[in-house]
């Protein structure tokens, strides 16, 4: 496709991620990224790009989610809470050059949930 952006993916590794985030251009408006294992009401840091962005996506991955109580607790209860896919999607489908970028993490459970919704499994919606 002649529009496609060459500094999204999906990743399975958190390092896979970072070496996406460094391939970023210095001209991105901004970078989301989360910052709790928190899915709903979880908070996020704004970061601008700097020489150091990968080495902060990093240290807020790893201390935020990955070594998190909350997430330490969660996965050795449960492997399916196990973040096994991270994501870096722009919000822009065009100017890939300027336009601001996001992470977002999976787990098995987290698209175990949608794919119930998507099929009904818990009723009407409204």
């Amino acid at each position: 496709m002649e529009n496609e952006n060459p500094y999204v993916g999906c990743f399975t590794s958190l390092l896979e991620l970072v070496t996406a985030v460094e391939k970023l251009p210095k001209t991105i408006d901004y970078l989301t990224v989360p910052t709790s294992y928190n899915m709903l009401g979880g908070s996020d840091a704004k970061l601008k790009w700097s020489d150091t962005l990968a080495e902060e996506v990093m240290d807020i991955m790893l201390k935020g989610i990955l070594k998190s109580d909350d997430y330490v607790a969660k996965t050795a209860i449960d492997k399916k809470a196990i973040i096994d896919k991270y994501y870096l999607r722009s919000y822009m489908a065009f100017d890939h050059e300027t336009s601001p970028y996001y992470i977002q993490y999976s787990t098995p459970e987290i698209r175990d949930f949608g794919n119930s919704m998507r099929n009904g499994d818990f009723g009407p919606l409204d």
